[in-house]
């Protein structure tokens, strides 16, 4: 729960892909439709996106598990992380309330320049 995990996730070059994975009870927690949308054009492309637009969110989460798992006729999308699980973190919309993105956010330019230099002012401090 500390922005320090979002300095060091960089500094470190964690890769999230390797170690997690989406399933059902992440899907089934996502509620909001623009994100759900913004998920479904990462899993499934932007065309896939457009073209269910106005689908459920039911038809949407489908979808986005069958480019996950690769079922019904879609191609399996292999290490997909949300964009807050990522380093550094990202939100899929303009409002606030992801904690990964805010803490980030809390450290300045200390995320984009996480250097040697940088962790050692950080770790005398």
């Amino acid at each position: 729960g500390s922005a320090l995990i979002e300095l060091l996730g960089v500094h470190l070059g964690v890769e999230m892909r390797g170690v997690w994975e989406a399933d059902d009870a992440l899907l089934d927690l996502i509620r909001d439709r623009e994100v759900l949308g913004c998920i479904l054009s990462d899993v499934g492309g932007a065309g896939v996106a457009t073209a269910n637009e106005g689908a459920t969110g039911k038809v949407k989460r489908q979808i986005i598990r069958d480019c996950l798992t690769g079922a019904n006729g879609r191609g399996k999308v292999e290490g997909w992380v949300p964009r807050w699980m990522a380093f550094p973190p990202a939100a899929y919309t303009l409002r606030d309330g992801v904690q990964t993105v805010s803490r980030s956010m809390a450290l300045g330019g200390l995320v984009e320049a996480a250097t040697p230099q940088v962790l050692s002012i950080a770790r005398a401090a």
